[in-house]
């Protein structure tokens, strides 16, 4: 990657602590576990769906 180019990217798990840190510097008190449960909310409701057949039922699951 040249060094004026910028990667971004979806924020995923391994991103929560920093977020927290960014959340509270833009003036958003946060704590990181009130952003560990934001982000997986947010998370699940952007998540495909999932299709799964249960005793031969076919069920749509989402997180």
């Amino acid at each position: 990657m040249l060094k004026d180019q910028v990667l971004i990217r979806d924020a995923d798990v391994s991103d929560i602590a920093e977020l927290t840190i960014l959340m509270n510097e833009l003036g958003y008190p946060t704590t990181l576990a009130e952003m560990e449960t934001h982000f997986k909310s947010i998370t699940c409701a952007y998540s495909p769906l999932w299709q799964s057949k249960i005793a031969g039922n076919w069920a749509l699951a989402n997180c």
